[in-house]
């Protein structure tokens, strides 16, 4: 279903997020959580759930935490968490983030697609960012991808597009809970589409789309809001890929297009890329231990603005292919890599990642924001 464009197109690189500050009180044991006493359901409600004084709030998913309702009635009325939602503070304890008890919830693809951005980032951005970063997150969801990227670099400029209203709305609050500024849209690029005002405006594009066609989908979703995270609807890949394309800069030889998706999915994903003006640079397969299948696979693509004659990339194995591709202002050998699996976990016990994605998230700062806190370790 195409949603139409609620905000205005006029391109607002910025907004002011309210300020927070106060320090929250330990959390204390209780004998029951919210989700004891509240009914959740998929359909957002305006109305803030109604606690007996000197309750506490269990508003995160798992039943040892507890927010104090002193904690969450600090909050501004439109950064708390409705009856539906929880408000979690997570990756050690780095990220605030209210998402869906029940709907669409993030999972370890939004970190390893700012992990691998970032990384594509560290690479280039002393050669040729001689003006502020720009960064544009297409299918955004409640926004976890651009808050980590956004802890990690500081990009001038930040930009948010989402299909689903209510993902909206969460992503515009999780950006003020963690002190950034940035314009979230509700905006369909179905065929590609994108406003014109943000058009060749970027240095840096995120994209965690839905991964599955819908004919592919051998069990789909039966929530609403999940299914449009999952499932391509009104926007398939080819669509995320053109309007990424169409939104890099130009005259910036080092914008690049950072994409995660299902590993079992490539196969489709892959003869896509160059009908949308693109070719892929970079290759990484996912793993959640060594010696497993990869589930994922992140990929870096450029736009062919300086490189029009490369050849497809087609490889079996982990190895580096040079390819020699005429350039507007030089002449020399570009390499397409392949590079070696990334691996989640040392092994199927670890809580912790491997150790350059728990550098990553060490690097991270705290948020300035202070409501309780997590049991997480």
């Amino acid at each position: 279903m195409c949603l139409c464009l609620r905000t205005t197109l006029s391109f607002r690189l910025s907004f002011l997020p309210v300020r927070l500050q106060g320090q929250g009180a330990p959390f204390r044991s209780v004998g029951r959580t919210y989700s004891d006493r509240t009914k959740p359901t998929d359909k957002t409600s305006e109305k803030q759930h109604d606690c007996p004084e000197n309750e506490e709030y269990g508003f995160t998913r798992r039943r040892s935490d507890y927010w104090p309702k002193a904690d969450i009635q600090s909050l501004p009325p439109n950064l708390r968490p409705q009856s539906n939602e929880t408000l979690d503070l997570i990756l050690r304890q780095k990220v605030y983030l209210i998402q869906s008890r029940k709907g669409y919830r993030v999972n370890t693809d939004a970190h390893m697609l700012a992990y691998f951005a970032s990384e594509r980032f560290i690479a280039v951005k002393g050669k040729y960012m001689t003006k502020p970063l720009r960064v544009l997150d297409l299918g955004a969801g409640v926004g976890l991808v651009s808050i980590l990227f956004a802890k990690a670099h500081k990009p001038g400029a930040l930009c948010l597009i989402e299909l689903q209203e209510q993902l909206v709305r969460r992503a515009k609050i999780n950006l003020m809970l963690n002190d950034l500024k940035g314009n979230v849209m509700e905006f369909d690029i179905e065929n590609g589409d994108l406003p014109y005002c943000l058009h060749g405006r970027f240095d840096v594009v995120l994209i965690n789309p839905p991964f599955y066609a819908p004919c592919n989908h051998r069990k789909p979703p039966q929530r609403r809001e999940k299914y449009l995270a999952h499932v391509e609807t009104s926007a398939s890949i080819l669509d995320f890929l053109v309007a990424a394309c169409s939104a890099c800069d130009p005259t910036n030889e080092e914008a690049f297009v950072a994409l995660i998706h299902d590993k079992s999915e490539y196969a489709r994903v892959e003869p896509v890329i160059a009908r949308s003006g693109m070719y892929l640079h970079r290759y990484q397969e996912m793993c959640h231990v060594s010696g497993t299948a990869p589930t994922r696979v992140l990929l870096e693509l450029k736009p062919e603005t300086y490189f029009r004659h490369l050849p497809p990339v087609w490889r079996e194995s982990y190895s580096i292919s040079e390819v020699r591709v005429p350039s507007k202002t030089q002449s020399e050998a570009f390499k397409i890599l392949a590079w070696e699996p990334l691996i989640l976990h040392r092994d199927d016990e670890s809580q912790k990642y491997c150790d350059p994605i728990e550098k990553f998230l060490e690097d991270l700062p705290v948020p300035s924001l202070r409501i309780g806190r997590s049991r997480e370790p």
